[in-house]
């Protein structure tokens, strides 16, 4: 009979030996070297009718290890499941131990040296006095004039030039996040925008002079858009500026268009333009709107930055981890990158553990789901950004139907909307589990907050 044996390592960190004796795996070998005779093609024999013995010579080894590490899955497993062991990734190899030398000719016991990582005890307690700060940002004056002189120029004539001149010319773009090896990221953001050159950082500015229709550039996010001074641009491009997953991404920027705007007069033609169906007669009334839609913007970025300080809090909640388990776990996954690749992935590896355990228990604890039904209403809500509001009820867009329901039967559309909404609802949970204090605060000020919160992070 097989036998384990556990020896800690440290704290949620084991080793684990265990042997198997012939009674383990000798039945499992001499069962599939009968199957495998009676379905064996061998010249000279008759399909079906090859010896038992012959199959044995031929391809006992392979058999008889097949057997053996079969035995040694199904006892670790079935171990784990008497002592109801939970572990953190799959077993590996014991450091320094030797893979023992399988011989079907002689049979025998053979021992197995593993180390596993165990699941720590997940528990939720959010501190009764924690407190965080939602902010509600005044903006400054000039915004509106300034974005009201965006819409004059985005809607006025727009004329395609060779190349880039200046801050006011427009470009239209392609841009997606790159791996460490310059390749782009499937899975990864991508944004497909029209800016004036005016929004970029001044660095970028001058790469970007000359640029012409079809040329690619590369750079860091946080030098081709300051996510301190533009976070609202980071919003425009439903991208976080205070997530440095994303500003300190490689991207690569493809231009498909440079252009150079004439401003629109400021009439009823503009105001149906900018705001389709608003009933907009006078400058005044599209000055109120604009108000309106900046003030939306940063009260989204408040509400944004609400929703990252909570992320921390659940980060920064106590939770024991075998940190040399999965540093030596994560080698096992991540070969092929350096020693100063390895240093700077494994604290992110660490801490995307530590959220998914932490998530997963709220989900858990809380019975969070989500149906098929809100994967839907996301897809349109989606659809309604990009159609800047339209009404897509109408008829013109029956058409939308049908890719809602490609995109439902697309695992990966499905999964990356149940993600998306999830987090919601577990941020959601959570500002019921916490104080929120308002707080007014000034444009330049918010974003100063943001700045110094980068620099903690």
């Amino acid at each position: 009979m097989a036998s384990v044996t556990r020896e800690k390592i440290s704290d949620l960190y084991e080793k684990l030996v265990l042997t198997v004796n012939n009674q383990d795996y000798m039945p499992e070998f001499e069962k599939d070297l009968k199957a495998f005779s009676k379905k064996a093609n061998i010249h000279g024999f008759r399909k079906g009718m090859v010896p038992v013995g012959m199959i044995k010579k031929m391809y006992g080894q392979e058999f008889f290890s097949e057997a053996v590490l079969r035995s040694v899955d199904n006892e670790i497993k079935k171990f784990l499941e008497e002592q109801k062991i939970r572990l953190l990734g799959n077993p590996l190899s014991a450091e320094g131990s030797t893979f023992p030398e399988l011989n079907f000719k002689e049979p025998g016991s053979y021992t197995f040296e593993f180390e596993v990582g165990l699941y720590p005890e997940v528990e939720i307690k959010i501190p009764a006095d924690l407190k965080v700060t939602r902010y509600k940002i005044q903006p400054k004056a000039e915004e509106t004039e300034n974005q009201i002189d965006r819409i004059q120029t985005e809607l006025g004539t727009l004329k395609p030039v060779d190349s880039v001149e200046g801050p006011e010319n427009i470009i239209k773009f392609n841009l997606a996040q790159l791996d460490a090896d310059g390749n782009e990221i499937e899975k990864g953001f991508k944004v497909n925008k029209s800016f004036f050159v005016k929004v970029f950082t001044p660095e970028f500015q001058e790469k970007l002079k000359g640029a012409k229709k079809d040329d690619e550039l590369t750079s860091v996010m946080k030098n081709v858009i300051d996510p301190e001074k533009s976070p609202e641009v980071y919003d425009n491009m439903e991208l976080n500026p205070a997530d440095t997953a994303v500003t300190e991404s490689s991207v690569r920027i493809k231009i498909e268009e440079v252009s150079l705007s004439e401003k629109h007069e400021l009439n009823e033609e503009l105001f149906e333009k900018a705001y389709p169906g608003r009933g907009i007669k006078t400058a005044e009334e599209l000055r109120k709107v604009v108000e309106e839609d900046i003030q939306k913007q940063w009260d989204q970025l408040a509400e944004n930055n609400l929703d990252h300080s909570l992320q921390h809090v659940l980060m920064d909640l106590p939770l024991e981890l075998p940190e040399e388990f999965l540093k030596r776990l994560f080698k096992e996954e991540n070969k092929d990158i350096t020693e100063e690749q390895s240093a700077e992935q494994f604290p992110r590896f660490v801490n995307g553990l530590r959220t998914n355990l932490i998530t997963s228990h709220i989900i858990k604890e809380q019975n969070l789901k989500v149906d098929q039904k809100e994967i839907e209403e996301e897809i349109k809500r989606e659809l309604q950004q990009y159609f800047g509001g339209a009404d897509l009820e109408s008829p013109e867009y029956q058409w939308l139907d049908g890719y809602v329901k490609r995109m439902m039967s697309e695992k990966d559309q499905i999964e990356s909307r149940y993600d998306r909404i999830m987090s919601g609802k577990i941020i959601d949970w959570l500002k019921t589990q916490v104080k929120i204090e308002e707080k007014n605060v000034g444009q330049d000020e918010f974003v100063e907050i943001i700045k110094s919160h980068n620099h903690h992070h």
